[in-house]
């Protein structure tokens, strides 16, 4: 078939690309999910909801790549004009069986995200109630994406077996749908990401450390980014030339979601980072008031830094006040990452 096609088309080839960026991606955002892990079950030794659904994200994040090398296997990042039928059908199949898990990798994540800040930044019941409810309205927006993309057609089947004559919607109605819901979810992360930032100004800690944990925890501006440049290239959901032109769209719904993972790491690793640069200890054990982060490691749990009857270092006990509330979660989360709090 490609004797006939200019030799610039019949060679062109994202394939290698594709896999030079989500497997790296992949990679890192395993490393960093790996070092959370170890921070919360060997120095602060606890688990939380949180930590779960980063790994259910990750494991997303894997399969998404296991079924893109599969659709590259097929011809995807090829044009479609070089391929056979069966190729054909292999890259449409696996493609858009992979996009599912793809959009699961950046979606639960938000939910993590929500776990981490209800729990450090002590929110009122209503704030609490709209971080909830807008990851929670944002992960079954994007499920309804996949949903849309997967049972366009009727039957399902006729999109990837071009021999089944199918009844499909105008595809543009699921370009639309896509752009809104990747709209909404750029700004559920823009939020996610301001939010600590704001709580951080009214803090008493120091200017270098607060800049520094809101850069930590505002990380999520990075998926943002992502997500709004992948609003722009949503309308290739449409092209006619499906295995070329949805490549790009591959590898950012695995960049998206490998990048909100790794921001919502970092802030978890300071520790780490405090053990690395030598500045804290790693001991196996220790009682109140011990250097390290071991404190209350006989308790089999980090201590709760704001309890009165708390006979560790006097700044520990003062919790942190902002302008309008007391907020007693995070002075706990900043301590426990090493960060001292200046009485008020």
């Amino acid at each position: 078939m490609s004797d006939a096609i200019p030799p610039e088309i019949a060679n062109a080839n994202k394939g290698p690309g594709i896999l030079a960026v989500i497997i790296p991606v992949s990679v890192f955002s395993t490393l960093f999910t790996a070092a959370r892990l170890w921070v919360r079950g060997k120095i602060l030794r606890q688990f939380h909801a949180d930590d779960w659904l980063i790994v259910v994200s990750v494991i997303c994040c894997w399969i998404s790549v296991a079924l893109a090398v599969k659709a590259i296997d097929n011809g995807n990042g090829r044009h479609i004009v070089t391929l056979s039928q069966e190729e054909q059908e292999g890259v449409v199949f696996w493609t858009l069986v992979g996009f599912p898990l793809g959009i699961l990798s950046f979606g639960i994540p938000k939910l993590a995200v929500v776990a981490v800040l209800t729990r450090i930044m002590s929110p009122g019941r209503t704030h609490t109630i709209v971080l909830w409810t807008m990851a929670g309205i944002c992960n079954v927006l994007l499920a309804l994406n996949a949903v849309f993309l997967l049972g366009r057609c009727v039957p399902a089947e006729s999109q990837w077996n071009f021999d089944i004559k199918g009844k499909c919607w105008d595809p543009q109605i699921l370009v639309r749908y896509a752009i809104a819901t990747g709209v909404f979810s750029a700004a559920v992360d823009l939020y996610l990401a301001v939010y600590p930032g704001l709580i951080l100004l009214n803090l008493g800690i120091k200017r270098n450390k607060k800049i520094a944990l809101t850069v930590a925890l505002g990380l999520g501006c990075i998926s943002t980014g992502v997500a709004i440049f992948k609003c722009t290239r949503l309308p290739l959901l449409a092209a006619k030339d499906f295995s070329w032109e949805t490549a790009e769209l591959v590898v950012l719904n695995i960049v998206e979601g490998g990048t909100l993972i790794i921001a919502s790491c970092i802030p978890v690793l300071q520790p780490l980072l405090r053990i690395i640069m030598k500045r804290e200890p790693l001991a196996t054990s220790g009682t109140p008031g011990q250097e390290g982060y071991n404190r209350g490691a006989s308790a089999g749990r980090p201590p709760k830094y704001s309890d009165p009857n708390y006979k560790g270092p006097a700044f520990m006990l003062y919790p942190v006040k902002s302008h309008t509330r007391t907020t007693h979660g995070s002075a706990d989360f900043l301590v426990e990452h090493g960060v001292p709090i200046e009485k008020n």
